[in-house]
């Protein structure tokens, strides 16, 4: 799975994206997600802070913060959210 891109914090944005992750992790591979975050140049911090929220809520217990690469930031845009 390549994972979910999504542009917004609410229900239907990240919470969602990251429900069908931890359901794909887990069917795919009987094991749990682990979620590499990587916050764009354009990211403030309060973003980072609800992705962790976000992390929290859904029970992510394994996930890293990584830079994002100039591959990420062109297939954000190619996706037309970047």
């Amino acid at each position: 799975m390549l994972g979910p891109y999504v542009a917004d914090y609410g229900k239907n944005g990240l919470r969602k994206a990251i429900i069908q992750a931890k359901d794909y992790a887990h069917k795919a591979s009987g094991k749990f997600l682990f979620a590499i975050i990587k916050p764009a140049d354009t990211s403030v911090y309060s973003d980072l802070v609800n992705t962790l929220d976000e992390m929290e809520i859904n029970d992510v217990q394994s996930y890293a913060i990584a830079n994002i690469s100039v591959e990420d930031i062109s297939l954000l845009k190619d996706r037309g959210i970047y």
